[in-house]
């Protein structure tokens, strides 16, 4: 069975590269309409530079491997520090894309930093930015993740609920977000709940999810 760290894990590294495609598609817009509605100007210019060269940085740390012992090259975790401190000092405002993707990025840096409480905040900035934003599903199933990986559960429990609240969320799988939740439940005792919500999810029959919800049904069923 895969352990919560490895699930975790494969989360996160699923959503790096979709941070990816996202800054790919969207570069032009960034480098045209973003940067001059930003920054505008000569001054400003040199900040939308500051902006790329900063977000090529990190795109060269996802890519990068922890050199050998013997190397004078920095490890993941010093660039991994550098780039969190960049970040932070990289003043926007607002709710555009650059800002955006700023306090997405440094959600991801936290989080792959174990600063798990840090993670969630961040996160938790960009889904107030609005449930029709580019990054919101993203951000909110991650805000989760970095809430459970800081022991804070309730809080957990408490966001998914109120998700399921919603009719509908673009790009965000109800049943995913219903799966997790009785997960939740069941290793917190509920297990009443979990089952309701893991045959919720088996009667909605959600091709990606439904198979799922039925195994995890099964194992908390013969328990």
């Amino acid at each position: 069975m895969v352990s919560l760290s490895q699930k975790i894990e494969a989360y996160f590294e699923q959503h790096k590269r979709t941070l990816l495609i996202v800054a790919c598609v969207l570069a032009g817009v960034i480098l045209v309409s973003v940067g001059f509605a930003l920054f505008g100007g000569k001054q400003d210019n040199a900040s939308l530079k500051e902006w790329e060269l900063l977000d090529e940085s990190y795109t060269a740390y996802l890519d990068m491997s922890e050199p050998a012992e013997d190397s004078n090259e920095p490890s993941r975790a010093q660039v991994r520090t550098d780039l969190i401190e960049k970040y932070e000092a990289f003043a926007v405002s607002g709710k555009d894309f650059v800002a955006l993707e700023r306090d997405f990025t440094l959600g991801m840096l936290y989080f792959d930093d174990a600063k798990y409480a840090e993670a969630a905040e961040q996160f938790a900035r960009v889904a107030v930015a609005g449930e029709t934003g580019l990054f919101y599903p993203t951000a909110v199933m991650n805000q989760a993740a970095s809430l459970e990986s800081a022991g804070k559960i309730d809080d957990v429990v408490a966001l998914y609920e109120s998700l399921l609240k919603k009719d509908a969320i673009v790009g965000l799988s109800l049943a995913e977000v219903r799966v997790e939740l009785a997960r939740l439940y069941a290793q917190n005792g509920r297990e009443s709940e979990a089952r309701d919500m893991y045959q919720a999810v088996i009667d909605a029959k959600d091709a990606a999810w439904a198979d799922h919800a039925k195994t995890m049904l099964f194992r908390l069923n013969a328990q």
